[in-house]
Parts: structure tokens; C-alpha cells; sequence
């Protein structure tokens, strides 16, 4: 019993049919976060502790693996101040000289920050996965939510852009708002006081007491419990703001807050390089249009020779259409006017130079 009083795992002893516990160490009062006087009285305390999404399996394994010592379960523990506990819990079955199982022991590891280390990393492999290789900024929005909303406590939050015109703020994505609520929220004006903390670049977490309850203001009126404000900037420019919250919980836990500002430095990367790709999109098809009404004809082509672009109205001097000759060799398309096939023999060579064609 001094072993048992004194170490930092919940060791547990009932009988097989689980109608009472003969024996829980004071470590169960932390994970559990009720008394052991409690559960001495009522033995489903310790069911009725367990997450609602693993309640069923942990029982079902409990009353099937236990007395056969296959017991290894691992499930949250959500305390009565709705804070969550990762446990590790193992069962050993006891026997007597019969070969009869008349007890059952077991020990409950608290394995929570081994779980938030492991969150921590999944959500930044998932981050990394999802926003390097999509060229969607929708696409990037939602799946960044859908990431977010997976680190422990937080169960709601939206993404606002900064507007570059305006400087104003712009809800583009958003997980469980009321609909009512995020019409009101959807937008935030270059002089409201978020758009003025999101350029301000510094990034606060906001605990339930602190929360205004009748003001749009820090989305108080949604009834959060805690409120996660943190700025999406790259290379000193701020690009919008993510803004995470918890209904349940009502503090924002440090880890949680470490995964929620690995997301939003990995998201600001990503926007600027999709925009950036963006923007150069819009610059080549501007490009295009220009050289297609041009009174030129533009060609480009690879080291072999075959053509890669041609544009320009001058083709039609030539009786040609733009595009219409891409993938053919320019020795062949031009046979007819040997001074343009050579001129690109000269460029494929390096040469730069000028000259007429009449």
C-alpha cells in the first residue's frame, strides 16, 4: 500500500464482476478529478468519467478482456471542470489455487502529454501535406480548419483575409459558428479594433472571464469559453487572422496553443506563396492577351527545335493561326521561309540578333 499511495499512476483492484472497487490509489482523484470516496460508493464513477466516443468500447473491453488478462486500452477521461486526461489503463487478472479469478488489478497511466506531443506533430504533418502541394486557397482554408479544429479543446474557428484593397477583414472559412453569428462576424472594417490587433501583429489568447458576453467584439456573444486570436503574417506583412475558440474548456492549453501557431506560421506561408502563384498566373494570361493582339508573331521552342508558343497577328501574314503549329519542328513549319527557320536556329543557339523579313 506505501508503493500504491505514493506513486502517479491510478492503481485499481476490483472484483471480476466489477460491482465494487476494493481498493483506488489518490492518484485517481487527479485523473478522474472525483473523490475515491465516490467511487467506493458508486463503481460506475469510473465509466461514467470516460469520453462519451470511448465509453462504449473501453466497457465492452472491460467485461471481455479483463478476467482473460488481455486488457489494454488506452481512452480520454473528461474531469467534471470538463478538462481532458489521456489514460493508459491495463488489467490483470488474479487467480486462486483453483485456477478461479476471484480479483482483478490493474494500473491507469496518465499518458496525457505523450497524446498532445503526438497531436502536435500529426497536425503539423497534416499541415505541411495539405498546403504544399494545393495551389487552392479555398481548399487550403478548409483544410486548416478541419486540422485546427482536432487539437484538444478547440471545437470552433474561422480564418479571416486581409483585404489588400481596403485593408479591411473578410471571414473566408469558418467550423462551428452559428449561422447567425458569423453573419455578423463575417466582415470587420480597416478600423475595427480586430483588424486594428490583427495589424498590430501580436497574438492573444483570451480566457472565459475575459470574454465580453454582449459584443461581436473578440466574438463575444457566441458563448466561447476561451478565444484564440493569432495574426497570419509573412515576413512582417500581416495577411488575415485565425481565430480559434473552445466552448468547452476555458483556458486554451500551452500545447494547444504551440499547434495553433505552427498552423497559422505554416498557413501564412502558404498564402503567400498561392497568391504569389496566383498573381503570376494573371501576369502570363495578361502577357498572352497583349501578344496576341500584337502586330508581331512570337514563337518560342525547345532545345530540339520543335515549337512551344505562337502568337501574334503577324501570323496571319503568314497564313497561319496562333497555336496552330505547337509540337512540330520549325525547320518543317517554316520550310517556306527559310529566313525565320534560321533565325531560330540563331536563338536556339544563344545568338541574339535582329533582322527583316519582307
Amino acid at each position: 500500500k506505501q508503493v500504491t499511495e505514493n506513486i502517479t499512476d491510478v492503481f485499481w483492484v476490483t472484483d471480476p464482476l466489477k460491482t465494487k472497487f476494493d481498493y483506488v490509489s489518490p492518484e485517481f482523484e487527479k485523473v478522474w478529478g472525483e473523490s475515491r470516496q465516490s467511487l467506493y460508493v458508486s463503481p460506475s464513477t469510473w465509466i461514467e468519467g470516460i469520453h462519451a466516443e470511448d465509453r462504449e468500447r473501453v466497457t465492452r473491453a472491460t467485461f471481455a478482456k479483463q478476467v482473460n488478462g488481455d486488457y489494454d486500452e488506452e481512452y480520454r477521461v473528461v474531469r467534471p471542470d470538463r478538462s481532458l486526461c489521456w489514460v493508459h489503463d491495463r488489467a490483470f487478472p488474479v487467480k486462486d489455487n483453483d485456477g478461479t479469478v476471484y480479483r482483478l488489478v490493474g494500473i491507469a497511466e496518465d499518458i496525457t502529454e505523450r497524446k498532445r506531443t503526438e497531436q502536435l506533430l500529426r497536425a503539423e504533418r497534416d499541415v505541411g501535406i495539405a498546403l504544399s502541394f494545393t495551389s487552392d486557397l479555398s481548399y487550403a482554408l478548409d483544410r486548416l480548419l478541419d486540422i485546427a479544429v482536432q487539437l484538444e479543446g478547440i471545437d470552433c474557428g474561422g480564418v479571416y483575409l486581409m483585404d489588400l484593397q481596403t485593408g479591411g477583414l473578410h471571414l473566408e472559412a469558418h467550423r462551428g459558428l452559428s449561422r447567425s453569428f458569423v453573419q455578423r462576424i463575417s466582415h470587420y472594417k480597416a478600423d475595427a479594433s480586430e483588424t486594428r490587433l490583427a495589424r498590430a501583429g501580436g497574438i492573444v489568447y483570451v480566457q472565459h472571464e475575459q470574454i465580453p458576453r454582449n459584443l461581436e467584439v473578440l466574438w463575444g456573444s457566441e458563448g466561447l469559453r476561451a478565444l484564440a486570436v493569432v495574426p497570419v503574417q509573412h515576413k512582417g506583412v500581416v495577411l488575415g487572422m485565425l481565430n480559434l475558440g473552445s466552448y468547452r474548456q476555458d483556458e486554451i492549453l500551452p500545447k494547444t496553443r504551440l499547434g495553433i501557431e505552427m498552423i497559422a506560421s505554416q498557413f501564412a506561408g502558404a498564402i503567400a506563396r498561392i497568391r504569389a502563384e496566383e498573381g503570376l498566373r494573371r501576369s502570363e494570361a495578361h502577357l498572352r492577351t497583349i501578344v496576341h493582339n500584337a502586330p508581331i508573331a512570337l514563337l518560342a521552342g525547345d532545345k530540339n527545335g520543335l515549337i512551344t508558343f505562337e502568337d501574334g497577328q503577324a501570323l496571319n501574314a503568314l497564313r497561319m493561326k496562333p497555336a496552330e503549329n505547337v509540337g512540330h519542328r520549325v525547320a518543317e513549319v517554316y520550310r517556306e521561309f527559310p529566313t525565320i527557320a534560321e533565325g531560330v536556329n540563331r536563338a536556339l543557339a544563344g545568338e541574339e540578333f535582329s533582322s527583316v523579313l519582307e
